[in-house]
């Protein structure tokens, strides 16, 4: 790309400077060919630049969507620990309005939890037990008051898909 523009503008300094060194009829200049691509070049990195950026900040706001501790029922009593130490088959309590700190399945219990990093619609919706691990969300407008915290077994971890 360089050369290009660089041997398209030395040809036109040549025939705009000095246009006897050419031959007849080959006098012609291509400033605005070697603009238009310098132009160009610049747009598109530009624009590069601008998309890396953006796309830098949603990671960044999604990895702030991720919950920082874990609810974990230990020795009969519920704990709070870094979600990177839940344990494959550790029991999980989310409580309503929580994010879902890792990939798992309700094993009792219906909650209002925070999907919105899973699914990217805020705010988040009632989940309950289901066949086959799947999570149920409410329709929209739909309460339950007999709503209360759930619990979620990990079935993979952070690092593994969901089984």
């Amino acid at each position: 790309m360089a050369v290009g523009t660089a041997a398209a503008f030395g040809y036109s300094v040549v025939a705009t400077f000095i246009p006897h060194l050419l031959p007849a009829g080959t006098v012609n200049v291509y400033y605005e060919a070697a603009a238009v691509i310098v132009a160009l070049i610049l747009l598109g990195r530009f624009l590069e630049v601008r998309a890396k950026g953006r796309t830098s900040e949603a990671i960044k706001r999604l990895v702030n969507l991720q919950a920082k501790v874990a609810h974990v029922s230990r020795e009969g009593r519920v704990v709070d620990i870094p979600i990177n130490e839940v344990l494959l088959g550790d029991l999980l309590e989310v409580r309503p309005g929580e994010r879902v700190p890792v990939d798992g399945e309700v094993t009792e219990g219906r909650s209002f939890v925070d999907e919105s990093m899973i699914t990217g619609e805020y705010p988040g919706g009632e989940v309950g037990r289901q066949q086959r691990g799947r999570r149920h969300r409410q329709p929209e407008g739909r309460t339950d008051p007999a709503c209360h915290g759930g619990g979620w077994a990990d079935h993979a971890g952070a690092d593994h898909p969901s089984g």
